[in-house]
């Protein structure tokens, strides 16, 4: 059911948002190693959004199985509040170990990602584009 869900909403945003063909295709990901032995996997990735690569992080479950998707937007602009990989294990880890896949974006311009933030203008697209990068986890 959930998966319908999602099918749906990604076959309803999809074509008013214009997205570009290579939208949410991850381009680059690396293992961010906890501190302490975890049911979790964590990973710095680079994806792509409008043309720009654009860095985020994953964490999940190392379990297989279907979870549900938490896309988690940090609050700040630029560098205020940026993800680093301690606040990432810190909370995106946590989440993940309540059995969830949470994906979060360090928005384009931060954190070595392309272009620039622009604070709710087409950076929102960052955000929009983490949805295809879920669909095909």
């Amino acid at each position: 059911m959930k998966r319908y869900i999602l099918l749906f909403v990604l076959s309803v945003i999809f074509p008013l948002c214009a997205l570009s063909a290579g939208d949410g295709a991850i381009v680059g990901r690396q293992t961010v190693t906890f501190p302490e032995s975890s049911d979790v996997e964590l990973q710095s990735i680079t994806y792509m959004s409008d043309d720009l690569r654009v860095k985020g992080y994953i964490a999940f479950p190392k379990n297989e199985g279907h979870y549900p998707c938490v896309i988690y937007n940090r609050g700040g602009n630029r560098e205020f509040s940026a993800w680093t990989d301690e606040s990432a294990i810190r909370n995106l880890g946590k989440i993940a170990s309540w059995g969830c896949v949470v994906v979060a974006s360090q928005y384009r311009g931060n954190g070595g990602g392309e272009g620039k933030e622009e604070f709710s203008g087409t950076d929102v697209n960052d955000v929009l584009n983490l949805l295809p990068l879920l669909a095909i986890l």
